[in-house]
């Protein structure tokens, strides 16, 4: 503080001599207020003033001040000798103090020497401030740091790049993987400069200890929030919207696919937004198809399509309302071989499987045995028959179509259409409940 004193008094001493016209004291006011403003800049400024005025220091004095640039790596009492000695062997103060008048425009070396000194008192003033401002920040920067969450201490580090350390690996790491991180909302956690008082130096964390601490309370403390905004963009494979062909005869429900079509590529970037970690929305900003992909082809039914239903959507069971539907399934399957006991279509089939496996195409179970299909539904009489209804013989069984005929499963024919009026005995005409 004395040498700061010093510095002031001897400049108030030269600014009192050098009374003509106001020219000097209007600088060093200049230099002063910009000091005040800009501390950390003030050296270069006062040097800049310095130029303007054009002063021709004498070479003995421009040694004394040529690592001005400098200055602010000195201690204060390094410049002060400095000055001290610059001004003893100059003589500055004895000249200042016998220089003649000088005019506006008139000038001399002893004038132009006390203006000198004036821009060099301002610089060291200068150099002093912002030294003691570079020495406060280095304090405050190897000084301990409490990390907070709310109004509780989590942890101690040792110092402000610690703690500015911690809570970036935060955001890091609760923001979506591989993200571009937009907007951070942490205001929960804080990091200041602790009370040196309350600090236990053995208890002071390095960055992992303290990340870990810090992440702990977050996850199991509900008023602790961090939000982490962030863009990420994707390549995704997508599939163009399928095309539906329609197939009058194949069943509702029913569907095959013609062409498997192919994916295409598009890149797609999107705002994603975690809380804590978590991802809490997604947003997609852009999406821009980088390769084409081809349709897959479906081709679906119409056969036994209950009313009301679209038949590219309809994926449940056929249902028949005038037997139409059920008598043109049976059709498409005249010419399958017979088989005893078979139950395929392609391979062999016989009568009860036949009959049970039309019916099952529309959703309507059948019984296994010839004697249970004799009770199914309700008996009607051969002349009230109707397309649809099932003929029972003694031994066999067949579903009529309409004028007389019925289309059955035979030994000799496979499925084929046949008379009502065979050799075998009638037994009754079973009509069943459709859907």
């Amino acid at each position: 503080m004395e040498d700061r004193n010093t510095i002031i008094i001897d400049q108030e001493a030269v600014n009192t001599e050098i009374t003509e016209e106001n020219v000097v004291e209007e600088a060093a006011e200049e230099v002063t207020e910009e000091i005040t403003a800009d501390a950390e800049q003030i050296s270069e400024n006062a040097a800049d003033a310095a130029d303007v005025m054009e002063l021709e220091l004498d070479a003995d004095f421009k040694d004394a001040i040529v690592d001005r640039s400098t200055l602010n790596e000195l201690k204060p009492e390094e410049i002060i000798a400095i000055f001290e000695q610059a001004k003893a062997e100059d003589g500055a103060a004895e000249a200042v103090k016998a220089r003649p008048k000088k005019s506006k425009t008139g000038g001399n070396a002893e004038f132009k020497k006390a203006c000198s000194w004036v821009v060099f008192v301002v610089l060291c003033a200068a150099a002093l401030l912002t030294g003691g401002m570079i020495a406060s920040e280095k304090v405050a920067a190897t000084a301990p740091y409490a990390i907070t969450a709310g109004d509780q201490t989590i942890c101690y580090v040792s110092n402000k790049a610690a703690a500015d350390k911690v809570l970036s690996d935060l955001v890091d790491n609760y923001a979506a993987e591989g993200s571009d991180i937009k907007a951070v909302s942490n205001e929960d956690i804080s990091a200041e400069q602790a009370d040196d008082a309350k600090v236990d130096t053995n208890g002071i964390k390095n960055v992992k200890e303290a990340f870990a601490l810090v992440d702990e309370e977050i996850q199991n403390n509900d008023d602790v929030k961090i939000v982490v905004a962030g863009t990420r963009t994707d390549l995704e494979k997508f599939r163009p919207d399928t095309v539906y062909e329609k197939d009058d005869t194949m069943f509702a429900g029913e569907a095959v696919v013609k062409d498997e079509g192919s994916y295409g590529e598009k890149e797609v970037t999107k705002m994603i937004k975690t809380l804590n970690g978590e991802v809490a929305g997604t947003t997609v900003i852009e999406s821009n198809v980088v390769k084409e992909g081809t349709p897959e082809v479906v081709v679906k039914g119409t056969l036994g399509l209950p009313d009301g239903e679209d038949w590219e959507t309809y994926e449940g069971d056929p249902v028949f309302n005038d037997a139409d539907d059920l008598i043109a399934t049976c059709k498409k399957y005249i010419g399958a071989p017979y088989k005893y006991g078979g139950h395929s279509l392609t391979n062999g089939i016989d009568c009860v499987q036949y009959v049970r496996q039309m019916f099952a195409k529309y959703g309507i179970s059948i019984p296994n045995k010839h004697s249970q299909i004799q009770k199914v539904g309700k008996g009607v009489s051969l002349s009230e028959a109707q397309p649809g209804d099932i003929v029972c013989w003694t031994h066999h069984v067949g579903i009529y179509i309409g004028n007389g005929k019925v289309i059955n499963a035979t030994r000799k024919k496979g499925v084929t259409i046949s008379s009502v009026h065979m050799k075998k005995k009638l037994v009754t005409v079973r009509r069943v409940p459709r859907n």
